[in-house]
């Protein structure tokens, strides 16, 4: 919902394309809500620790504080995961 009601994101198929998806547990989510990448990050940030980009770098999300998920910048942030999702899908099947 942030994405469409603060970034004006209205298509569907934007917001919820598979470069924007990645599996978390329900309370993760729940402690998302409708809140900016940069609002819970640093919430999660602060509960786990160095754990954070580890867990980042596992699900091919940017872990650098001045990436694009921490600056809300959606559309680089397609374009990064596009990118390592691609390197990740030529990694494996090399």
């Amino acid at each position: 919902n942030y994405l469409k009601s603060v970034l004006g994101i209205t298509r569907r198929s934007e917001r919820d394309c598979i470069l924007n998806r990645t599996l978390i547990d329900r309370t993760t989510n729940q402690v998302i809500q409708d809140r900016s990448p940069s609002d819970y990050l640093s919430e999660i940030g602060d509960e786990d620790g160095n754990e954070l980009n580890s867990i980042l770098e596992s699900h091919l999300l940017p872990s650098n504080k001045d990436s694009s998920l921490f600056k809300n910048d959606f559309q680089k942030f397609l374009d990064y995961r596009l990118k390592m999702i691609t390197e990740e899908i030529k990694h494996v099947t090399a």
